[in-house]
């Protein structure tokens, strides 16, 4: 399956050994079975180990096969986590305290004062390892889920999303890494070919996120937040949704 993409890699004894990697992580049927095949392969298990999972992931996506994609995405979030050397107790402690927000975004009602007051008491876990924890834990969620809770998982994410965007406390440039994270899994549970309106909304608001993003380059932040504003175009039609349209239309505008 691998081979047939033809990905640029440094050398074809990695590809086998990546291929064979792969292969074994595939059929585990535990995270303790992951833990000692990553450890008698910790030569190999490095940065370009996920940066080739991370071409298969995008070869799936060109070829629009996105189902593909985003599970070769999930295997690259859990093991940048281990790559990373983040600790299988801080996981742990970082999945409780994911699940808190989530519980508080819930709570707050359309009330962010009380959303932020909680954060402001946990300001020193707000940061890039949370990102991670969320990317990883609520998109196997929304992969485990019927349709109908992942949609109501999903409206939980992007009120966090804008709640997080907006939090005026803390580090901004966590803060995006976060509203980006919520946006991009609440996006699993509404495929544009099947909900194109709520595809949009979701979409305009995360190349929002990618707009103000300060982590990563700013030229291709700036350049990703452009093609997500023309993708919701394709969807907003001057026509049939003049002002969403013209939201969007003005939001392309500050990109350039």
């Amino acid at each position: 399956m691998c081979k047939a993409f033809n990905l640029k890699i440094m050398n074809k004894q990695n590809q086998d050994k990546y291929i064979n990697l792969i292969n074994s992580l595939f059929n585990c049927k535990n995270n303790n079975e992951i833990d000692i095949i990553l450890a008698q392969n910790k030569d190999i298990v490095n940065q370009d180990f996920l940066q080739f999972i991370s071409e298969i992931a995008t070869k799936f996506e060109r070829n629009g096969d996105s189902n593909k994609a985003n599970l070769w995405r999930m295997l690259l979030s859990q093991l940048s986590l281990k790559v990373n050397q983040t600790s299988i107790n801080k996981i742990e402690e970082y999945n409780y305290f994911i699940q808190q927000v989530l519980q508080q975004v819930v709570k707050c009602n359309n009330n962010p004062s009380l959303f932020y007051n909680f954060l402001a008491q946990n300001l020193n876990k707000i940061n890039q390892d949370f990102a991670n924890c969320l990317k990883q834990t609520t998109q196997f969620h929304l992969h485990s889920v019927n349709q109908q809770e992942a949609q109501e998982f999903a409206t939980i994410l992007i009120n966090f999303g804008v709640l997080m965007y907006q939090f005026p406390l803390g580090n901004r440039a966590n803060n995006l890494e976060i509203s980006l994270v919520a946006y991009e899994s609440s996006l699993l549970a509404y495929p544009c070919q099947n909900y194109p309106q709520m595809y949009a909304k979701i979409t305009d608001a995360l190349a929002t996120a990618y707009l103000d993003r300060i982590k990563e380059n700013k030229s291709d932040n700036i350049e990703q937040a452009i093609k997500l504003y023309q993708s919701v175009l394709e969807i907003r039609k001057r026509a049939n949704y003049p002002e969403d349209w013209g939201h969007t239309q003005v939001n392309l505008a500050n990109a350039y």
